[in-house]
């Protein structure tokens, strides 16, 4: 058996067709919906609702789920199919929240990411102008990131 040479033509980065320059991404691991987590799933839905009604541009919504439950896989489902989630990722079990940050990371088709987990409702923008995020990314916006940049690598 020989090696194999160069890349896989699979993994080469080019832009989907269709593609938000956008897209909001959220690592969501809800194992179970007693004790602790007896409120997680409204919570979840309270964040999804968030997003939706602050967003000031068209977005992709991508959902990396990481291991949840029943309920919680049921839910996220039926949204991709009514399609309030543009992209979903279900993994059978938890693979750790870095591993699902990386995972939502290359998969995010969007130009630039914003990044958000399941627990966080997202409050107004004060100003309501986000044409500065776009300007210079290099100065730093909690969440935001370039996604090609790490196709560079």
């Amino acid at each position: 058996m020989g090696m194999r040479k160069g890349f896989s033509p699979l993994k080469m980065s080019s832009p989907i067709e269709g593609a938000a320059e956008v897209s909001v991404a959220v690592l969501n691991s809800i194992p179970d919906t007693e004790g602790y987590f007896a409120q997680a799933l409204d919570v979840l839905k309270l964040c999804l609702a968030s997003i939706r009604h602050h967003a000031d541009r068209e977005f992709d919504l991508l959902i990396v789920d990481n291991g949840s439950c029943r309920p919680v896989v049921e839910y996220l489902q039926a949204e991709l199919t009514a399609g309030r989630i543009d992209h979903l990722i279900l993994n059978r079990r938890n693979i750790g929240a870095g591993n699902g940050l990386m995972q939502l990371l290359r998969s995010a088709p969007g130009r630039y990411v914003f990044y958000s987990e399941w627990r966080y409702v997202l409050p107004p923008r004060v100003d309501g102008d986000t044409s500065a995020d776009y300007e210079d990314l290099s100065q730093g916006r909690c969440g935001w990131g370039r996604s090609s940049e790490r196709n560079k690598r």
